[in-house]
């Protein structure tokens, strides 16, 4: 009943929207080119006509506006990376919305993750590149992988390794993955997690059980900081640890009851996953 309730409240109220600061109010009211700095929450995504990345904006025209926006580059000399402090010239916009409520476009993806305007940049100017190690050790994961087995392939042991979320794939690629209903295999979820961690209790089984645990809890924390904290991500390490608590105590667990309370944890943290 609470999860119930829990999920009626992230469905009806959980709903993210803007904030009074956030740039997208800047659209009406600023007919002109601005002017806004801010830090690239992600590595940027290449198309064939430029790159995108996520920014949070902390200024626009030299007042503080905290919020979220995407960055668009056409063309696109240097992929932004995560962590770039940024600044950047251009025109803002609304993203379009999807044709249809079962085919979402552009303003229900960045809605998803907090953002509601779009800025053509004519011009940007990284301020700093400061040093991102979690964000290094994706890049060298995925890079390693495509060069030992190609662009292709590398690129899709990487999103089996990390997701598709820290990767990006070829539109084909993704596309013949969804026709042929395997697009789970690509988002970081339980199938990683299952993996990694019955490798660490593999590894684990003749230590004793206080270390057996700290290694698999070190392996969901791995894997969490690695795929970033993703709604599937997030119920994935809960479930395995609630799982792992539940065997270790000599009990037997049960997959359903063990999904329910990882989904109302979840949404009593963060109600708007309610829509995820």
């Amino acid at each position: 009943m609470l999860c119930l309730l829990l999920l009626v409240r992230g469905l009806l109220w959980g709903a993210p929207s803007p904030k009074a600061t956030d740039p997208s109010h800047r659209i009406n009211s600023t007919r002109g080119v601005v002017q806004l700095s801010g830090r690239v929450l992600a590595d940027g995504r290449r198309f064939e006509q430029g790159c995108s990345a996520l920014l949070a904006v902390d200024r626009i025209d030299a007042d503080r506006h905290p919020g979220r926006t995407e960055l668009q580059l056409n063309p696109c000399p240097d992929l932004p990376l995560q962590g770039w402090r940024v600044q950047a010239r251009g025109r803002l916009r609304s993203p379009s919305p999807g044709l249809h409520p079962l085919l979402p476009g552009p303003a229900e993806r960045l809605a998803s993750r907090g953002s509601w305007s779009q800025l053509r940049a004519s011009s940007v100017l990284v301020l700093d590149r400061p040093w991102t190690p979690l964000a290094d050790i994706r890049r060298t994961i995925a890079q390693r992988l495509q060069s030992t087995a190609g662009p292709d392939r590398g690129g899709l042991l990487a999103a089996l390794v990390l997701g598709s979320a820290q990767v990006q794939l070829p539109v084909e690629l993704r596309t013949a993955f969804r026709v042929a209903g395997l697009s789970h295999a690509l988002a970081a979820s339980g199938f990683h997690l299952s993996v990694l961690l019955g490798a660490a209790l593999a590894v684990g089984r003749c230590l004793p059980r206080s270390m057996r645990l700290a290694l698999a809890a070190l392996a969901l924390m791995l894997f969490l900081v690695l795929a970033g904290a993703q709604p599937s991500v997030v119920r994935a390490v809960l479930m395995g640890g609630i799982a792992l608590l539940i065997r270790e105590s000599g009990e037997r667990s049960r997959g359903f009851g063990v999904l329910l309370l990882s989904l109302c944890l979840m949404l009593m943290v963060h109600p708007a996953w309610a829509r995820s």
